[in-house]
C-alpha cells in the first residue's frame, strides 16, 4: 500500500489529454502535422509550402516577398483545402465562425541556400465569434 501513494502523486501531476489548441492562442505546426483547434470541430493540417519569395536575410531587397502555405481544414466531415500568405492577401480565412489567421512562417530564408520543406514551421491563431 505503502508504494501505490507515490504512483498516484505522479499519477494525478500528469496532464490530462489534450483537447486541441485553444481559440485566441497562437500555435505551431510543422509540415504533415495536424491539429485540433478545441471547441471547433476543425482540425488544421499544414501540408506545404509551395512558394517562399521571402526575402533572404543580409540581402537588400525592393519587396519583402511571400511565402504561401498550404493547410487542409477538416471540419463536418469535409476537408477544404486553403492557401494562405505572408505577404499578399489572403492572409487569413474564416469557416464556420473560426478565423484562422498565418502569423509567421520560419526559417526565413537565407541568401544561397535552399529551406528543405521539412524545416518550415508555421504559427497560426485561430479565432472564434465573441
Amino acid at each position: 500500500m505503502r508504494h501505490l501513494f507515490p504512483i498516484a502523486v505522479v499519477l494525478a501531476a500528469c496532464p490530462s489529454p489534450s483537447t486541441g489548441v485553444p481559440l485566441e492562442q497562437d500555435f505551431d505546426l510543422r509540415p504533415g502535422q495536424s491539429v485540433e483547434i478545441a471547441g471547433t470541430g476543425q482540425t488544421v493540417t499544414f501540408e506545404a509550402v509551395p512558394e517562399d519569395s521571402r526575402c533572404p536575410t543580409g540581402v537588400v531587397c525592393v519587396w519583402a516577398g511571400n511565402a504561401r502555405v498550404n493547410l487542409r481544414i477538416h471540419r463536418a466531415g469535409r476537408d477544404t483545402s486553403v492557401a494562405l500568405n505572408t505577404g499578399i492577401e489572403p492572409k487569413a480565412v474564416t469557416l464556420d465562425a473560426v478565423r484562422l489567421e498565418l502569423k509567421d512562417v520560419t526559417p526565413v530564408p537565407h541568401a544561397g541556400m535552399r529551406t528543405q520543406a521539412g524545416d518550415y514551421r508555421i504559427t497560426l491563431r485561430a479565432t472564434g465569434p465573441r
